[in-house]
């Protein structure tokens, strides 16, 4: 499936794991794992996971993300996720 496929099935009700903002580009997400395909929320913006995440240490990764819904829609980041609780 095209990213452009992903990217309307995103903005059509597929349903994302809300993150929270830790840092200038850090997300935290209550998950175990994270993959290419893998879509967050925050602050009414949806991020899908366009490269293979690359691991830093445990539960800490560093991936390229695509903004699929919100103001700057189509805008690429690449950030650190790290994976845990969120409070």
């Amino acid at each position: 499936m095209s990213d452009d496929r992903l990217d309307f099935l995103s903005d059509n009700g597929e349903s994302a794991v809300n993150a929270a903002r830790i840092g200038p580009g850090q997300f935290l997400l209550d998950v175990e794992s994270v993959q290419v395909g893998f879509v967050f929320a925050l602050e009414g913006r949806r991020f899908r996971v366009i490269s293979a995440p690359v691991v830093l240490t445990k539960n800490n990764y560093l991936a390229t993300v695509r903004e699929v819904h919100g103001p700057d829609a189509g805008r690429q980041l690449t950030v650190q996720l790290l994976l845990g609780r969120l409070r």
